[in-house]
Formats: structure tokens, C-alpha cells, sequence
């Protein structure tokens, strides 16, 4: 198969998101696809960065002028909407795992938790650790393939 025709782009890899804001800021790199975040948010509303495109499925409720990727004809990258996950290593012992599970479920249930990580950015179930690893699972193996395209 024969690449998309249209621009190409050079990865350029940061350890955080942060780090990739603050280049594009600097004037060191064009562009940069980040997750969203309450301070990425501010630097959009404030002008210092400009949202292009979104990965999710649908028109975001706090980007609403933002197209997705759907919308400007790339319908075949799966959507790359981010949630703010709790992980451990493998192997963690049974005990500890339901503890954390347990103790992630309240954290989402606290109302706290969107005034510190935005309300946007929590989820409004509680999927617990079997379905956020078919989730994470299901998703490496789609952006895998549409690498590969």
C-alpha cells in the first residue's frame, strides 16, 4: 500500500507533554500532538497555542471549534481520546491490585478529583483494572495498524 498522499512530519520525542508544549511555544518544533490538560487548555483559551485537530470520535464539548480527524477525512485512525490511568507493575500482588482498583474507583467518585484534574478529563464510570487493560490493549493494537498504513 502505497503512503497517504500530504505533508510528512519528522518525530520529534519528549518525556511529557509539557515538554512537547514548550517546544512548540519556544518556536523549536512546528507542531505537536498532545493530550489535552487543564494547563494546555489555558495556553488554547489564552491564544499562545492554537488546536488544530482532535483524535476523538466526536467534537469535544470543551473544544467545540476543533474538527476531528474524522471530519477532515481520516476516518481510519482509531480515536486517541486519553484518560488519565492509574497503573502498576505487572505482577502486583492480588491485595494490593483490588486496594488501588478500590481506592482509584473513590478517587473518581470525589468531587475533588475534577477541581484539581478538570472535569473534562474524568471519567464519568468507574471501568476498573480488566476493562482500562482491554481498553489500552485494544488501542496499542489499533494505532499499531494505522502506523503501519
Amino acid at each position: 500500500m502505497s503512503p497517504r498522499p500530504g505533508p510528512r512530519f519528522t518525530n520529534v520525542p519528549f518525556v511529557s507533554n509539557d515538554q512537547s508544549a514548550a517546544a512548540v511555544l519556544g518556536g523549536n518544533v512546528d507542531s505537536a500532538y498532545l493530550s489535552t490538560s487543564p494547563t494546555l487548555l489555558k495556553q488554547i483559551e489564552s491564544g499562545n497555542l492554537r488546536a488544530l485537530v482532535t483524535g476523538a470520535q466526536e467534537r469535544l464539548e470543551f473544544l467545540p471549534e476543533v474538527p476531528t480527524f474524522t471530519e477532515l477525512g481520516y476516518g481510519d485512525l482509531p480515536d486517541s481520546t486519553v484518560n488519565v490511568t492509574l497503573l502498576a507493575p505487572a505482577g502486583i500482588d492480588g491485595e494490593v491490585k483490588t486496594t488501588l482498583a478500590q481506592a482509584m474507583g473513590s478517587c473518581l467518585k470525589d468531587p475533588k478529583t475534577a477541581d484539581v484534574l478538570g472535569e473534562e478529563f474524568v471519567r464519568d464510570d468507574d471501568p476498573g483494572p480488566e476493562r482500562i487493560r482491554a481498553e489500552i490493549n485494544s488501542a496499542e493494537t489499533q494505532w499499531r495498524e494505522a502506523v503501519q498504513k
